[in-house]
């Protein structure tokens, strides 16, 4: 693995915030330098929760939120960068799960859906 800093995006079921990390990694160490957390804006948390709870929505409203997701997740690590004044080729790479709405690990096909286009934060994030 290349050694350099990396950012890590976090947000959880609790929907309090997006936190993000900036960590030095080598082959021996890894060491946190820095992290935010950013808000969740009440729409898209209101949107997230509703999804939780079973609320139908079409593949379309999905499809929206899961970009305007992905964008937040953007601001966020960009908010970061900013923070620690780094170019995007500061970064090696950004680590970002997703926004779990469905967790279903039990039954015939066990299964979990997470949502944020990790495609927003590449190309928004450089």
């Amino acid at each position: 693995m290349r050694s350099g800093r990396f950012i890590g995006v976090m947000s959880g079921t609790s929907l309090d915030g997006i936190d993000v990390v900036l960590a030095t990694i080598t082959e021996n160490m890894v060491a946190q330098q820095a992290s935010l957390t950013w808000p969740i804006p009440h729409a898209i948390k209101e949107e997230i929760l509703a999804i939780c709870q079973g609320q139908s929505l079409t593949l379309s409203q999905l499809g929206r939120l899961d970009t305007r997701l992905g964008r937040l997740f953007a601001d966020a690590v960009l908010a970061l960068m900013r923070q620690e004044s780094l170019k995007p080729t500061d970064v090696i790479a950004i680590g970002c799960h997703g926004q779990t709405v469905w967790h279903e690990p039990q039954g015939e096909a066990p299964h979990t859906l997470q949502i944020g286009d990790n495609n927003q934060i590449a190309a928004h994030t450089g």
